[in-house]
């Protein structure tokens, strides 16, 4: 009895192998029995590549995506660790400069102003507060204080403006 087996995709050039008790029959031939178990080995192994690929495919398919704030957030995460790394520097005017721009430049844009979106449209104390965020970390570089109370700081402004910008693009709010 002699089985056909093939295996034609996208991953995989065409194989094309056909088998009989005892050994595949190549061009005629009888190929050892080792051959054999290396030649399926090689092909269950591409088999379930090829499976495993699918399958994580599907899983990153399925992660949903960024909404335009929360897109924002690595923005101004990225000034305000700069300004960390600045003070700890002992360059002030450099992380107050930083800090700033984290403020002005990213959360108060004016074609992205997520001050405003928030205070509109979800709730002007969380603005507030995101707001007074920003401003304590500029008196923290102020008046020195210790760079693990600025970098703690950061990391709650941050967390805050990640849960914030959550809620603008779960409610829909425009980027303006």
């Amino acid at each position: 009895m002699v089985t056909e087996l093939h295996v034609n995709s996208k991953l995989f050039s065409e194989v094309h192998i056909l088998t009989k008790p005892g050994g595949f029959v190549n061009n005629e031939s009888v190929i050892d029995n080792d051959y054999q178990n290396r030649i399926q080995a090689g092909i269950r192994g591409r088999l379930f590549l090829l499976a495993a690929l699918t399958l994580s495919g599907a899983a990153f398919a399925a992660k949903p995506k960024e909404g335009p704030w929360e897109a924002r957030v690595p923005l101004m995460q990225s000034k305000l660790k700069e300004a960390v790394q600045h003070y700890g520097l002992k360059d002030e005017k450099a992380a107050k400069r930083a800090c700033d721009d984290a403020y002005f430049a990213l959360f108060e844009q004016v074609d992205a102003n997520m001050e405003v979106a928030l205070r509109t449209s979800v709730s002007a104390q969380l603005s507030a507060e995101l707001e007074t965020g920003f401003g304590d970390i500029r008196k923290q570089i102020v008046a020195k204080k210790d760079i693990k109370e600025v970098e703690a700081s950061v990391g709650q402004l941050v967390e805050g403006l990640r849960a914030a910008a959550r809620r603008l693009d779960k409610e829909k709010v425009k980027v303006q």
